[in-house]
This record gives C-alpha cells, sequence and structure tokens, in this order.
C-alpha cells in the first residue's frame, strides 16, 4: 500500500512523474541501466537503523553512504544497515517485504523518516525504485518534499563507475605539497 500512497501523494500534489514496469532491478546500478540514464541519476536507498529509530537514507547510485558523516548528522553513536541493495544477505530481509533487489525509496513502507544526500538535488531527475519491478522518474526536490525529507551532506568519497569498479575522489584542502598516490 505504502508505494500507492506515495503515487497519491505525487498527484494530490500535481507532480509531474513517469512511472515504469520493467524486470525487477537488482541493485541501483541495475536500475539506472533499465532506465538508460547516467548513474547518479537513479538513487540507492538503504535502511538504517539509527540509535534504535529506522531511517531511509537515498544517495545517487553513483555513491555509498559515510558511516561517521552520517552518525554525525544523525547524532547517534550506533548505526545499523537493516537493508540494502540486495538485501545484506538474507538475514537483512527478514520480516520485510519483497524479494532481494533494489531497496524501494518508499519511507513508509518501513515507518522511518527520510534523509537525502544534497548530491541528489544537483541532478535534473531522480529514479527510484517503488516495489520489485516498478518504478519512478520525478523532480528530486519534489520526491524531497512529497516523502518530507530532511537533506544533508553524507555520501562518502567513492564514487561508483556505471562499467563497473570505483574511484576514490581525494580532496586536497590546506595541503600544502601533497601530492595523490
Amino acid at each position: 500500500m505504502a508505494p500507492t500512497a506515495l503515487l497519491q501523494s505525487l498527484a494530490a500534489a500535481a507532480v509531474p512523474y513517469d512511472i515504469r514496469r520493467h524486470d525487477p532491478a537488482r541493485h541501483a546500478r541495475h536500475l539506472a541501466a533499465i532506465w538508460g540514464i547516467p548513474l547518479p541519476e537513479a538513487g540507492r536507498a538503504t535502511l538504517f537503523d539509527a540509535g534504535g529509530a529506522p531511517v531511509l537514507v537515498l544517495v545517487p547510485a553513483d555513491r555509498k553512504v559515510s558511516a561517521p558523516r552520517l552518525r554525525s548528522v544523525l547524532g547517534v553513536t550506533d548505526l545499523r544497515v537493516l537493508r540494502g541493495d540486495r538485501g545484506v544477505g538474507r538475514t537483512g530481509w527478514r520480516g520485510l517485504p519483497g524479494e532481494p533487489g533494489v531497496l524501494p525509496a518508499v519511507p513508509r513502507l518501513y515507518g522511518a523518516r527520510c534523509l537525502v544526500e544534497e548530491l541528489v538535488l544537483n541532478r535534473e531527475r531522480l529514479v527510484v525504485s517503488l516495489e520489485a519491478g516498478r518504478s519512478v522518474a520525478l523532480l528530486p526536490a519534489d520526491y524531497v518534499r512529497v516523502v518530507g525529507a530532511a537533506t544533508a551532506r553524507f555520501a562518502g568519497g567513492t564514487r561508483l563507475l556505471p562499467e563497473g569498479g570505483m574511484i576514490t575522489e581525494v580532496t586536497l584542502v590546506g595541503r600544502e605539497g601533497f601530492e595523490p598516490p
């Protein structure tokens, strides 16, 4: 019911969106490929237990969550992944709806508050999973507004590449004479 409620909220807010049915996506990178979009336009949702409260966080699909940054933003010391793309093994899916695959970015589905990485707002659109085999594209700011999300910086410096693999982005602020390896 939560995905339907999200779509009803989008319609009630007169938010333009595009919905697609497709084979179930295995992970956010696969969702981007299904839509034929750049990797950062797909959202990677992860469900965390943050000090005993569920929090659904969303980053661009080419990023990972930085646990230390997220702990700081949330003001908690205890942070555990409950569920992410393809689940965290089968244990991470126990008692939760759906088969392992891309995690639906529907906070209400988990009774969670939502936190969106600010980098998501730099894109022209955001594609997120609603449920296995159904996803939606909309403006990032509309997603934030309709789900009642907060925004913050909590992505790590690792950037995933569309073809596979990753790179680490090095920030060289105030380090005279530093040369990357």
